[in-house]
C-alpha cells in the first residue's frame, strides 16, 4: 500500500516579495527577480527583471536555489491555469508566488514538478478563491496536497516517462508553428499574394462564386430540423474547435 504525506513534509515553501520601486540600487542587479509573467515555461532560468544582493537584504523577497518548484498563488491566471515551474539556477521571486525546495532525500523535485502539474484541475476547481479581477489559492491548500510516497527510483522511473511525454510534445509544437508559417508561403509562392494578384489571375466577387444562407434564429441548439436528423451549428461550436 502506498503511504501519502502533505506537501508540507517533503518541501520547505517561502513566500516572496517585491523590493521597493523607490530604490533605482535595487533593481540594477544579475539575480532574476521571477513574477507570474515569468511564468509561460516549465523550467525558468531568467526572468524580465533582475534584482541586486542588496534588495534581497533589504525586502521580504527572497533567493531559492536551483531545483526549486515555483508554483503561482495569486494572479487573475488562476481561473483557466496553474502556473508550475521548475528553476534551473538560483532566483528571487515576489509575492504572487510560493517556492518549494523539495527534500531530496525523500522526492526528486522534478517528481513534485509533475505531480503539482497533474493536479491542476484539481487545484482549479477547488483551490481556488475567486476575486473580482485577481484569484487566489485558498490559504493552506498547496501545503496539504498528498504526496505518494513512492521509491525514489520510482520517482525517477515516472520522471523520465513524463519528460519524454513532454518532448515529444514539445515538438509536435514546433513542428505545428513550422507549417502555420510555411503554409501561407507555399500559398504565395503557388498563387502570388491576393493583395496584389502579381500572376493576373481573374478575380471575381467572393458572392458571385458561392451560394449564401441564413440561419434560422428560432432553432434551439441541439433540436433536430423537422425530424430530419441534421444537428444546428452555433457560433460557439465553430469557434471552440
Amino acid at each position: 500500500m502506498i503511504t501519502t504525506v502533505p506537501l508540507r513534509q517533503v518541501t520547505t515553501i517561502y513566500s516572496g516579495g517585491t523590493p521597493s520601486k523607490a530604490e533605482p540600487s535595487y533593481w540594477c542587479g544579475d539575480i532574476p527577480w521571477v513574477s507570474p509573467k515569468d511564468m509561460g515555461l516549465d523550467i525558468i532560468g531568467d526572468a524580465e527583471d533582475h534584482i541586486s544582493a542588496d534588495a534581497v537584504n533589504g525586502s521580504a523577497t527572497r533567493v531559492v536555489p536551483g531545483q526549486s518548484i515555483l508554483v503561482v498563488v495569486r494572479s487573475g491566471i488562476l481561473v483557466r491555469r496553474l502556473p508550475v515551474a521548475i528553476t534551473s539556477r538560483p532566483v528571487a521571486f515576489n509575492q504572487d508566488i510560493k517556492a518549494l525546495v523539495v527534500d531530496a532525500r525523500r522526492c526528486l523535485p522534478e517528481y513534485i514538478f509533475w505531480l503539482l502539474k497533474s493536479r491542476e484541475g484539481d487545484v482549479l476547481s477547488h483551490g481556488v478563491k475567486k476575486g473580482a479581477t485577481v484569484h487566489s489559492l485558498s490559504a493552506g491548500y498547496i501545503e496539504g496536497m498528498s504526496v505518494p510516497m513512492l521509491p525514489l527510483d520510482e520517482q525517477h522511473r515516472i520522471v523520465d516517462i513524463l519528460d519524454h511525454a513532454a518532448s515529444i510534445r514539445r515538438l509536435r509544437e514546433q513542428v505545428q508553428a513550422k507549417v502555420r508559417e510555411i503554409i501561407p508561403a507555399l500559398f504565395v509562392d503557388m498563387f502570388g499574394d491576393p493583395a496584389t494578384n502579381p500572376k493576373g489571375w481573374p478575380v471575381k466577387a467572393l458572392g458571385d462564386i458561392i451560394d449564401r444562407f441564413e440561419g434560422g434564429k428560432n432553432l434551439q441548439a441541439g433540436d433536430d430540423v423537422v425530424g430530419s436528423g441534421f444537428r444546428i451549428l452555433k457560433v460557439s461550436a465553430v469557434t471552440s474547435s
